[in-house]
C-alpha cells in the first residue's frame, strides 16, 4: 500500500494524540507527520470552521471574532 501525504499525516496526528499533551507549534506538528506547516494550518482552519458551523446550527452564541 502507497502511503499518501494524508494518510502520513493522518498517522502523524494519531501518534501526537498518544503523547503528554502540551502546546506544539505548526512547525513541531508539520516536523512530526512529515509534511509542511501549511498544510496543518489548512487542517486546523477546516477542522474550526466545520466546528463553528455545528455549534452555529445547534443554536450556539457564536464566539468572539478571532477566537
Amino acid at each position: 500500500m502507497t502511503r499518501t501525504p494524508s494518510h502520513r499525516i493522518d498517522l502523524g496526528l494519531a501518534i501526537l494524540s498518544t503523547l503528554p499533551r502540551r502546546r506544539r507549534t505548526l512547525e513541531e506538528i508539520a516536523a512530526f507527520c512529515g509534511c509542511h506547516n501549511t498544510a496543518i494550518s489548512r487542517i486546523e482552519r477546516k477542522a474550526l470552521a466545520k466546528l463553528r458551523h455545528r455549534l452555529t446550527a445547534a443554536g450556539a452564541a457564536s464566539p468572539a471574532p478571532g477566537k
